[in-house]
């Protein structure tokens, strides 16, 4: 569910999938009901969407395999070498020109939940869009453009402002601006000084003003690697980053498990499952028994009914306590081993009886 919600933060299809999901959840509980007809009939609808959603955005599914290509190869992809390339040449032309930007260029951290504002575009990075968007008569040019692999992401974005209070007196707002999604997250951000003609990589709390295109070229390519991490390093960024993301998707999956399992389902199933004697005393044995298995009367919902190994269940009865002898023992809803979700609604026979005797 997390890696869902994370995929889908700055997908422009999120409404479709989610309807998907939405018509999914409506068949399920049309099924539920004996709504048959209705259940087909949005099972149709969803498969639609998912066609929809195949042909309309191809580009976000290839640029998505294209990240996760690049993950597993631990090097820039050739989308990103295309974007580091766009990046140095656009910011060195307006540096020239007079002209200032701000270039976020997102890593493993999503940037959404810390900028505001902007508009999407979802095209192929490219100098002159970068140049055009930075022009002063440009409606954009005073925010920042994020760039995720090849696409720019939105544009006139709205960037939270550092809290340090030792940075350049020469630095201005955009500047400001820059160190404070920096030093909030993983992203690479270049600013350029419209006044000072200056090309910025700001990656945490370091700065570093870049003397040419190739030397901002090498810079961003090389934090734009993909290193392989110590395992413990890996695993305390996985646990404190996007906290909300993960409260989000902890939320959704209790929701989802207790639809699923804890709500009453409408479907029985009889069940012959074995008796199998615990705790046994020392020095005994079960001579005889009234019945070699039990018949269970289980209640669920269809498909975690089905979903039951017949050749799993076991019903436990506990001989502790009990001297040699005849006993006769009840059989409970929870001697059964049936999984979670599934009820017990009848036994045959509720009593077995046993005879102990040496072993």
């Amino acid at each position: 569910m997390y890696v869902l919600l994370r995929c889908s933060v700055r997908a422009r299809a999120l409404r479709l999938v989610m309807g998907t999901v939405g018509l999914h959840a409506l068949a399920a509980l049309a099924r539920h009901t004996d709504l048959i007809v209705t259940a087909w009939v949005l099972d149709g609808a969803s498969a639609v969407l998912v066609f929809v959603l195949l042909i309309a955005f191809q580009s976000e599914l290839r640029h998505a395999l294209m990240q996760v290509d690049a993950g597993i190869r631990g090097h820039p992809s050739q989308s990103e070498r295309d974007s580091v390339s766009a990046v140095s040449e656009a910011a060195f032309e307006l540096a020239e020109s007079g002209n200032g930007a701000l270039l976020v260029l997102v890593r493993r951290d999503p940037v959404s939940e810390l900028t505001s504002g902007g508009v999407p575009f979802g095209g192929q990075v490219s100098p002159e869009l970068l140049e055009t968007i930075f022009q002063k008569r440009s409606p954009l040019h005073d925010g920042a453009a994020i760039l995720d692999g090849d696409r720019l992401d939105r544009a006139g974005v709205l960037l939270p402002l550092t809290q340090e209070s030792d940075l350049p007196r020469s630095y201005g707002t955009r500047h400001h601006a820059a160190a404070g999604l920096a030093e909030r997250c993983d992203a690479v951000v270049v600013a350029v000084s419209e006044e000072r003609g200056e090309v910025t990589v700001m990656t945490g709390r370091t700065r570093s003003i870049m003397s040419s295109r190739a030397d901002l070229e090498k810079r961003l390519t090389h934090l734009l690697a993909r290193r392989r991490e110590p395992w413990a390093s890996r695993a305390l960024h996985f646990f404190t980053s996007s906290l909300r993301l993960k409260a989000a998707a902890l939320a959704l999956t209790a929701v989802t498990w207790c639809a699923l399992t804890l709500l009453a389902g409408s479907t029985v199933r009889t069940f012959n499952v074995p008796i199998e004697f615990t705790n046994v005393p020392a020095g005994a044995e079960v001579i005889s028994q009234s019945v070699a298995a039990v018949q269970v009367q289980a209640r669920g919902s269809a498909w975690l009914i089905n979903s039951v190994d017949p050749s799993t269940l076991v019903a436990q009865l506990d001989l502790s306590g009990n001297a040699a002898g005849t006993h006769a023992l009840r059989v409970t809803n929870d001697s059964v081993n049936l999984p979670s979700g599934v009820t017990t609604d009848r036994v045959l026979p509720a009593v077995v009886t046993i005879r102990l005797g040496p072993a």
